[in-house]
């Protein structure tokens, strides 16, 4: 009954509002629950919301046990990889973990990308 529409603002406008709906998908949760989505009461399907939201869970007795997930991905920019890449996780409950030792992040994130700045005379 309660589903889940990400979408841009862009997605409310009647002319090319389709064209920015990006998800339409089942939403747990209610207004007195843990997983508290906004909605008005209805004994039909209807659309729910969560507003900007992030889960996040930290184990204090380990520095590297820091799990996030984002409702939606990681940018906001539109047709970026980055986009819509974390949507999948938050369905299924998962998590991305972000350690803080600087020697669990090298090893588990092995590529890396080094910027500079161009110097100009």
């Amino acid at each position: 009954m309660h589903r889940l529409k990400l979408a841009h603002p862009f997605g409310r406008v009647a002319i090319f509002g389709k064209r920015y709906i990006f998800g339409d998908m089942p939403a747990s949760g209610g207004n007195e629950s843990v997983n508290k989505t906004a909605y008005q009461p209805s004994l039909k399907r209807h659309d729910t919301a969560y507003g900007s939201n992030a889960r996040h869970i930290s184990d204090l007795s380990d520095l590297d046990r820091n799990f996030f997930v984002l409702l939606g991905g990681q940018d906001g920019w539109i047709g970026s990889a980055n986009f819509m890449d974390q949507v999948h996780l938050w369905q299924k409950g998962e998590y991305i973990q972000v350690p803080l030792r600087p020697q669990s992040v090298r090893s588990l994130f092995t590529h890396c990308t080094s910027l500079v700045p161009q110097v100009s005379n």
